[in-house]
């Protein structure tokens, strides 16, 4: 019976009796298509029982008015180089997670978000893997990663992040790689608290070495490595912050 099912690039801009196609199908490739409703194509997708694997990358879903019936069996989701930013900055279809309690990895990349909706990862408590690069995010709510406490890979890259703090990465305790390149930081002594969780949290982190900058827009836009700035332009928080800043060997530390 059909378990792969490769639909990739037809132009296809509505499911409609896709279910049908067949119920054993595990691995579906949706990408570079047409379709624009989100909250249509999940209840589609969700009468299919066993679909693991799910490619929706390159459509342009920008639409979502309610969710009903979803996929309860998804590992692996791929969502990227859609509009989703143009559904939850309306907070709509926040809830598309939540029967998603087994899936391990999601892609969110490129999707113009602008923000992070409290509720939309609440259930993914399974999740090890997530994507969030070339969004665009200025901050990261306290609340978003909270309900992930599986999470062992997140990305950021790419977002203009003005500022960031340790609180939404506080429950990660299985965290092992945060990739913050291509961010925007603006210097600011306020960031001693996120550098500091990223001195203690360094050596439980792998793959890669990089250095946090941030920006100094007086008198003119230089960029700055932030362990230098903060060492250079801040009073340290305490004799532990002092000790963290003047060994960080200009931010360098396992983290992309």
């Amino acid at each position: 019976s059909l378990r792969h099912l490769l639909l990739g690039r037809n132009r296809i801009q509505d499911a409609w009796g896709v279910e049908r196609l067949s119920r054993n199908v595990t691995h579906f490739d949706f990408s570079g298509n047409r379709l624009g409703d989100l909250g249509q194509l999940w209840g589609q997708l969700g009468e299919i029982p066993n679909l693991r694997f799910l490619n929706l990358s390159g459509n342009t879903l920008a639409r979502c008015y309610c969710v009903g019936k979803s996929p309860r069996q998804l590992r692996e989701l791929d969502l990227s180089h859609n509009a989703l930013g143009d559904i939850w900055g309306e907070e709509k279809c926040v809830d598309v997670f939540r029967d998603a309690q087994k899936l391990a990895v999601l892609n969110l990349s490129s999707n113009a978000l602008r923000t992070l909706p409290r509720a939309l990862f609440q259930t993914l408590v399974s999740l090890q893997v997530l994507d969030l690069s070339s969004n665009l995010l200025s901050e990261v709510p306290d609340e978003a990663f909270h309900a992930l406490r599986s999470l062992r890979t997140l990305s950021v890259r790419g977002n203009p992040l003005l500022t960031l703090s340790p609180a939404p990465f506080a429950a990660l305790e299985g965290l092992r790689s945060l990739d913050l390149r291509d961010v925007s930081l603006i210097c600011d002594c306020r960031l001693s608290d996120f550098q500091l969780w990223m001195d203690e949290k360094a050596t439980g982190l792998s793959e890669g070495e990089a250095t946090l900058s941030c920006v100094q827009p007086h008198p003119s836009f230089w960029r700055l490595s932030l362990p230098a700035f903060l060492k250079s332009h801040c009073l340290p928080l305490s004799p532990k912050a002092s000790g963290h800043i003047s060994h960080s060997r200009e931010g360098e530390m396992k983290m992309i």
